[in-house]
């Protein structure tokens, strides 16, 4: 028998992978489609396409993502869904069923080709990752892979309130999918765009802004007296690191994207040069 110690009550102790729903931070995801059943009790797992649904066990099919941080810490995987597996189903190759997949067709049955529906979480993962800066001409080139698109998606990924529409299971009060805010790697390299709107920064008000573009500015300067220059990247994953319990944590990463923080690094002696930040020549 092996002999088990109880859990430490530290927080130093606390582990950080595996758990939770990640956001906050910079993520590289891998991306399967597959149909997700949930058990209560269990919660989500990867069934056989043609699983029936069952009372108090609905199926789903989607899109499974796995997170893994900066510092290596892989997370449960996250299920976007986009409909019920009456409706669609994966495929490997696009034309036929199977248990995982890189699409989702509609099954055998079933004449009308499947469409993602508004209100579901996959829609809303494709609209945020759009908004994000992801290029939409790769999106289109993908023919519906879902894979492609999401595979080795490097980015800053945010907590939202997931979609709802009528007719669907009531989600649980408080609950949160996570989505990008910012693409800073498209999947196979290349940069994203400029994302259409910043995570968290539109109702705040001038004083709160302008305090927590002091403490970037801040966290900037440390790490130019070590570095001759630094990424945007390398500036959010800092920010994590240091303000980890701070309420302002997601604005001042949201910030980092946003046009004025490159007027504020002028106003400081430095410079943005792509996603590079340095000292002003």
């Amino acid at each position: 028998m092996v002999d088990r110690k109880p859990a430490s009550l530290l927080p130093d102790d606390f582990s950080e992978g595996g758990e939770g729903v990640p956001w906050n931070k910079n993520l590289r995801c891998k991306a399967r489609v597959i149909v997700g059943q949930y058990v209560t009790g269990t919660g989500l797992v990867a069934v056989p396409w043609n699983t029936p649904a069952q009372e108090g066990k609905p199926c789903a099919v989607g899109l499974e993502l796995t997170h893994t941080d900066d510092e290596g810490h892989e997370y449960n995987p996250q299920f976007y869904s986009g409909g019920r597996n009456v409706r669609g189903v994966p495929s490997e190759d696009g034309k036929n069923p199977s248990d995982e997949g890189r699409y989702i067709i509609a099954p055998p049955d079933v004449e009308q080709d499947f469409t993602i529906h508004k209100g579901t979480m996959l829609a809303k993962l494709l609209e945020e990752t759009l908004n994000a800066g992801y290029d939409k001409k790769a999106i289109e080139e993908a023919g519906g892979d879902l894979v492609a698109v999401f595979d080795d998606l490097y980015a800053f990924w945010v907590g939202t309130k997931p979609p709802s529409f009528e007719g669907q299971t009531k989600r649980r009060e408080g609950a949160t999918m996570s989505v990008p805010s910012q693409v800073i790697e498209m999947p196979g390299g290349g940069k994203g765009k400029k994302a259409k709107k910043a995570a968290k920064t539109v109702e705040v008000d001038e004083e709160e802004l302008e305090e927590a573009t002091k403490k970037v500015l801040k966290v900037v300067k440390a790490m130019l007296k070590n570095e001759d220059e630094i990424s945007r990247a390398d500036l959010v994953a800092q920010l994590n690191e240091q303000y980890e319990d701070d309420d302002q944590l997601e604005l001042m990463a949201g910030l980092v994207y946003e046009k004025p923080f490159k007027k504020a690094l002028g106003g400081k002696g430095y410079e943005l040069d792509g996603e590079t930040i340095k000292e002003e020549e």
